[in-house]
């Protein structure tokens, strides 16, 4: 019996012979033996197959890879340029949606956060820990910052176009200390959600806009009614929120919070929307919208979707008040 091994070209050329070709790659595991004919060919119709796919899958590893250390050094670049008030150099990295969200909630559009660059990049302050990802076209980077004593939690948003990376979202929290622990207390009563659980002030313009919406309709309404594996599936495993007080929580900590209320019968009051607006880059959404608390407090939100499995799926969520 002679097996191809993936040991170098001598083997590959040696399988080859079987199929009557000389693939560029040959699958571990599948043996070319004496068999019949028909089933050598069909061992070589897997191997080839096989060996496309695994061709497939290494160009889009290499792809991502080269796409995530662009993402870095234009984020870096970023950084660079916020630290030294440099306009110039952060005009060629915002895209054209570009927003800048202080963490008091203030938020600049393109021009105006441009136009105040020499004071806000100050406000950016010394950055450490950045954490980047990338979803398809959208990158995402995270990390944390200090402005003279006070700690911040900062969120960018990426747009990968033909020029290179754009900056679409810069968005900072302030890192609270922990609040005196108190179990909130069940309330008497039931609450209701009709925006955004029912309805939301956006009309989706595309088919995939609107299913990005539903799947938010269906994750909000999961935690509205204590369904922890129902809001999981609107949820992607490497899931980030930011909350208000700059405390980073992942899907396990979120699913457990969420059993807890069911529990102890809390009634989840889930902020309604003021306005929301989306953009679709291929499978990964860009969601921004302003909510208010049930007290009446604004905030603002920026969530990425991504498309898995047939299915939008939470993968960040940052939210800042608005004072």
């Amino acid at each position: 019996m002679r097996t191809a091994r993936v040991a170098g070209p001598a083997s590959i050329g040696k399988g080859a012979r079987y199929c009557g070709t000389r693939p560029a790659t040959v699958v571990p595991g599948v043996s070319f033996s004496r068999a019949p004919r028909l089933n050598r060919l069909g061992l070589c119709a897997i191997a080839l197959l096989a060996a496309g796919a695994f061709a497939v899958n290494a160009r889009a590893a290499q792809k991502e890879a080269a796409s995530k250390e662009a993402l870095i050094a234009a984020d870096h670049a970023f950084a660079e340029a916020a630290a030294q008030g440099n306009e110039k150099a952060a005009a060629s990295l915002l895209g054209p949606r570009f927003t800048w969200t202080n963490r008091d909630g203030k938020t600049r559009t393109r021009a105006q956060a441009l136009a105040a660059w020499k004071t806000l990049g100050a406000t950016a302050g010394n950055e450490s820990g950045a954490d980047a990802r990338v979803y398809g076209r959208v990158g995402v980077v995270t990390g944390m910052g200090k402005i003279g004593s006070e700690d911040v939690r900062f969120g960018r948003i990426w747009i990968e176009e033909p020029t290179g990376w754009k900056a679409m979202v810069y968005q900072a929290n302030p890192v609270l200390p922990p609040a005196p622990a108190a179990a909130p207390a069940p309330e008497k009563g039931k609450a209701t959600c009709i925006n955004p659980c029912k309805e939301v002030p956006y009309e989706p313009k595309t088919a995939t806009v609107h299913s990005v919406v539903a799947s938010w309709q269906a994750l909000e309404t999961a935690n509205f009614g204590h369904d922890a594996e129902g809001w999981a599936r609107h949820v992607s495993d490497d899931f980030m929120l930011i909350r208000p007080n700059g405390k980073l929580l992942d899907k396990a900590f979120r699913m457990a919070t969420i059993r807890e209320q069911k529990a102890k019968s809390i009634v989840v009051h889930v902020p309604t929307a003021q306005w929301v607006h989306v953009w679709v880059f291929g499978d990964t959404a860009v969601m921004i919208a302003r909510h208010h608390l049930l007290n009446g407090t604004p905030y603002r939100a920026t969530r990425i979707w991504i498309l898995r499995g047939g299915v939008w799926q939470l993968a960040l969520s940052q939210q800042t008040i608005i004072k």
